[in-house]
């Protein structure tokens, strides 16, 4: 029973939103300072301010979706951060995203044994 004192925890499914508008900025300004996206500012129907961050240079998503292919569709074998970012793709069932065109269940299989393993590197 909480006191008057007491707050209450926050849940561990509310942590990602608490600071969502500072990490999303903070993200925006550095693909920005990096040349990754620019930012394009414009009127909609003359009166609501608009901003868009298109990629400056298709070439890092290129390099990106390059390697998630060779793991995924020709199963070499990936590097941390490719095999994490499998994981994050599986779980948030992501698969028709970073594989558009590509049936689920040509890549689903792969995607779950990567991340299996990269969970089992973790503990």
């Amino acid at each position: 029973m909480r006191g008057p004192g007491r707050r209450r925890s926050a849940k561990v499914t509310e942590w990602p939103a608490k600071d969502q508008t500072t990490s999303v900025r903070a993200t925006v300004v550095s693909l920005c300072e990096r040349g990754l996206v620019v930012e394009e500012r414009h009127r909609a129907l003359g009166l609501f301010p608009v901003r868009r961050y298109p990629e400056a240079d298709g070439t890092v998503e290129r390099e990106l979706r390059d390697r998630l292919e060779r793991v995924v569709l020709h199963g070499t074998r990936p590097d941390d951060r490719t095999s994490s970012l499998i994981a994050l793709l599986h779980g948030a069932r992501l698969h028709g995203t970073a594989f558009p065109g590509v049936p689920r269940r040509e890549v689903e299989p792969r995607m779950a044994a990567v991340t299996a393993a990269t969970i089992a590197a973790c503990t």
